[in-house]
């Protein structure tokens, strides 16, 4: 994006996942145990509060994907009113896609907008055997906590808010959509669960320049998405890195 605005980009921690490598690494992953964050992504131009994915439920509520923490204080509205932001301020959430680590929380915010693309609530209602427990698929507080009834729904590239837009790039799941975000000191992508740590970014060199996430839609796509991140010029923001939380804002 050529605009500048005066967007910020503030990384939230709302819970940490205790997985192995293998489970972030197509194929080149082992059984190194790895601890990542999940991330909710605040952008605040001043006078718009956004969010960028709502976190993942409560421990309490699903044993499908144990094992993972998210105490009280870690809740979303939480870490927000800790960060001095008033959750009802939160005028619109822009969801990547509908794993349940990034769209549990939506519920959450009742007064906000929600965003999605249809191709990605599309395949939210019927996916792939192998991808229904990401989705949940089989819980039955799903519908209610993550608003699903509630969403307005992007068809590709879309320009959300003056230096703000949201690219779909498919590859980790159908719909995934990235955002793109203008700021004083650049433009930062935020890539989603295409590049969930910046092991994935930085590839296995010289074979690969960059490495998919063990669980993926479609390898072409995932493809022609990390391609066109590349061309993007922007910074990039893993979904799921403590390096991305070494910073208390970007922009």
């Amino acid at each position: 994006m050529s605009a500048r605005s005066t967007w910020t980009v503030t990384p939230l921690h709302v819970g940490t996942l205790h997985r192995k490598r293998r489970s972030f690494l197509f194929m080149v992953g082992d059984d190194t145990p790895l601890d990542v964050p999940v991330i909710m992504f605040l952008l605040d131009n001043g006078s718009e509060r956004v969010l960028v994915d709502t976190g993942c439920s409560d421990p309490t509520t699903t044993h499908e994907h144990q094992p993972f923490e998210r105490p009280a204080e870690l809740q979303p509205r939480h870490v927000l009113v800790a960060h001095g932001i008033d959750p009802a301020s939160i005028q619109l959430v822009l969801t990547s896609h509908l794993h349940w680590d990034h769209s549990s929380g939506n519920a959450l915010f009742p007064e906000a907008e929600l965003r999605v693309q249809t191709r990605e609530l599309d395949y939210a209602t019927h996916p792939l055997m192998w991808h229904s427990e990401s989705y949940e698929i089989h819980n039955p507080a799903r519908t209610d906590t993550w608003a699903l009834d509630r969403y307005t729904t992007i068809d590709g590239d879309a320009q959300v808010l003056p230096g703000l837009q949201v690219l779909l790039t498919p590859g980790h799941t159908p719909g995934i959509q990235s955002v793109l975000v203008s700021t004083e000191s650049g433009d930062f992508v935020l890539p989603s669960d295409n590049v969930p740590t910046f092991a994935n970014w930085e590839g296995k060199q010289p074979e690969w320049s960059h490495i998919p996430a063990t669980n993926h839609y479609s390898l072409p796509e995932y493809d022609a998405t990390f391609r066109r991140l590349d061309s993007l010029g922007a910074r990039l923001l893993p979904s799921h890195d403590f390096r991305v939380l070494e910073e208390k804002s970007y922009g």
